[in-house]
């Protein structure tokens, strides 16, 4: 069972529509906006405190960033791979419809650890939650790196 944390840009897309936006541009920048914080919300979740465990590296390499259903990137691209047998990114999703993004690690054990950080993780800095910590932690940013592409300000 994979874990994964869905990002919603539909209220960004609205507001823009509503300010007499062009659709097809919106949409667009929506998208990139998406893909971008679902990048930085994938990085922080290997690289920031609580991390994703890490004992064989599996459900690390397993992570992708997921926009409208499709595999945009993966941990294993990023550099991020497992010892021995390589992980095993999730190249689409469901559940994740228009104007959304999931940040999603596939292992049959991603939701068990994500969700018992009392569970004694081995390697110092990883630990249960290691994307809700972030997306609450970052939640602000990741919603500015979507309202500025939208608004075509993103650098």
């Amino acid at each position: 069972m994979a874990t994964n944390l869905k990002i919603d840009a539909s209220d960004f897309i609205q507001k823009a529509l509503a300010a007499g936006g062009v659709k097809d541009q919106i949409l667009h920048r929506a998208r990139n906006g998406l893909a971008k914080a679902g990048l930085q919300l994938l990085n922080d979740s290997v690289m920031e405190i609580p991390a994703v465990p890490i004992k064989t590296g599996h459900l690390r390499a397993s992570g992708s960033v997921i926009v409208e259903g499709k595999a945009t990137m993966t941990t294993e691209q990023m550099g991020f791979t497992s010892k021995g047998k390589p992980g095993t990114p999730a190249t689409e999703a469901d559940d994740v419809g228009p104007l959304q993004a999931a940040v999603a690690f596939n292992t049959s054990y991603a939701a068990r650890l994500h969700e018992h950080p009392e569970y004694h993780f081995t390697d110092p800095g990883t630990g249960g939650k290691y994307l809700e910590a972030k997306l609450d932690k970052h939640g602000k940013e990741f919603g500015e790196f979507i309202a500025n592409e939208i608004a075509g300000t993103n650098t």
